[in-house]
């Protein structure tokens, strides 16, 4: 039975440890298995859902493309384990069926927890590293992205909308990176998606190495991460 929200409040500090929110998802770990982290589009509880990501809808593929990207990056030490998605109860009578076909809906990705936090934990502590360390964690990430071919190059469309949203996140973690500060500060939901939907970008200092590939990511001028990476690389040495 479906609590009523004055008692789910209570009932989700109890039993959940709410960890993050974004536009798209809510992040939180039951107590009951802490060294999981769910990803959902709200908190589950009993099989009903508490709560809404503020833009989240049809986030059963997200999460299973989620689920086939941390797949295809395969073990690395400074990427989190995925233990796949969670799937809703298959309708009664559907269930063979509804798996040969791969129409199961996904509610959540369960991740591994970070023993040590991660790295904008990291960057919201301060003392930020050399501009030189910088730059290589940022092409050790475009590097392991191009490696494992996330995300694919230059696809036809419609895969191409994917791409071009894999791009400009590259060109935001680049810049969370450079800049040892978290892009949009402490923006509020609607006020980030409205200065994203109007072109206003997080600033980029001039002293900030890779301000121009950073800017050319989020245009989405690039093709392949192979040119990000190439770009990235003439910058550290």
């Amino acid at each position: 039975m479906r609590m009523s929200d004055r008692d789910a409040g209570p009932a989700i500090r109890a039993r959940l440890e709410p960890l993050g929110r974004t536009a798209l998802s809510i992040i939180y770990a039951d107590k009951s298995e802490p060294q999981v982290v769910i990803k959902a589009t709200g908190f589950w509880l009993d099989g009903e859902m508490y709560d809404h990501a503020f833009l989240a809808e049809d986030t059963s593929e997200t999460f299973k493309r989620e689920a086939a990207i941390y797949d295809a990056l395969g073990a690395h030490a400074h990427i989190l384990k995925s233990f796949g998605v969670a799937y809703l109860p298959a309708v009664q009578g559907e269930e063979s069926e509804l798996k040969a076909q791969g129409e199961r809906e996904a509610w959540a990705l369960k991740l591994e927890r970070a023993p040590h936090g991660n790295l904008r934990e990291r960057i919201l502590q301060g003392d930020a590293v050399p501009m030189s360390r910088r730059l290589s964690m940022a092409l050790d990430l475009a590097d392991t992205l191009h490696l494992r071919g996330i995300p694919k190059t230059n696809p036809p469309s419609p895969e191409r909308s994917i791409f071009d949203k894999e791009l400009f996140a590259l060109g935001t973690g680049i810049c969370e990176i450079t800049k040892w500060s978290v892009p949009y500060g402490d923006l509020e939901i609607e006020a980030l998606q409205e200065k994203l939907m109007h072109g206003e970008y997080p600033h980029l200092s001039e002293d900030n190495p890779a301000r121009h590939m950073i800017q050319r990511l989020w245009n989405l001028d690039y093709v392949s991460v192979q040119e990000v990476s190439d770009a990235l690389r003439k910058l550290v040495f």
